[in-house]
């Protein structure tokens, strides 16, 4: 086999990937995350790859913006499916490689997960509050302080929780952001030593 020329990008806005999940139910249904877009073209010739070589990089499925629903809304058995573009061949079609299907188990929320969702309110509140941060759940009002705390009470009563990382690095992330009125570097940096303390090894 020879090197391919590809300008390999794993992007869902320039829809050179493509994911489809194949829910409990037997039905698939397409993923994407983010907007379309049309991206340029890098200058220069693009990069060979080698056959073996590989190319890696991370993506969040949580909400799917194709569906407007979550990725994995019930418990059960998913199977990912995906493919990407990488170059298009001397006829000019479009080359694409296909990767192994991935399975999937997704499990009901724990006891403690049930908690949070509780003191939440809601399971909606809580897709909110993962989909849209802190930022935007909260505010920047004069509630929005308090509801800062409400979520830190959240690590405090329910560290052990699946989502809390995920809430407690956000709100961190939130407190840094200049142009808001509630921002709070020293709490953020609290909050972050704390979740380098509790989750080490967390994929965040």
């Amino acid at each position: 086999p020879n090197p391919i020329p590809s300008f390999v990008d794993m992007d869902f806005a320039a829809q050179t990937l493509k994911l489809t999940i194949q829910r409990p139910d037997g039905t698939s249904a397409p993923f994407f995350s983010g907007v379309v877009a049309c991206k340029g073209i890098p200058p220069g010739e693009p990069p060979p790859f080698a056959p073996g070589q590989s190319l890696s990089e991370e993506k969040v499925m949580f909400w799917n913006d194709q569906k407007l629903e979550l990725a994995f809304p019930h418990p059960g058995r998913y199977t990912i499916s995906g493919r990407m573009f990488v170059a298009f061949d001397a006829a000019g079609d479009a080359i694409q490689v296909e990767a192994e299907p991935v399975v999937l188990e997704v499990g009901e929320p724990g006891d403690v997960d049930r908690k949070v969702i509780d003191s939440l309110g809601s399971p909606e509140r809580l897709v909110d509050l993962l989909r849209y941060g802190a930022g935007q759940f909260c505010g920047d009002g004069d509630a929005a302080a308090d509801c800062h705390d409400d979520l830190r009470v959240l690590l405090r009563r329910f560290h052990s929780s699946a989502y809390v990382p995920y809430i407690v690095f956000d709100l961190a992330d939130t407190l840094t952001w200049s142009w808001r009125k509630h921002k709070n570097a020293t709490l953020a940096v609290a909050l972050y030593a704390d979740f380098l303390r509790r989750w080490p090894d967390h994929s965040l």
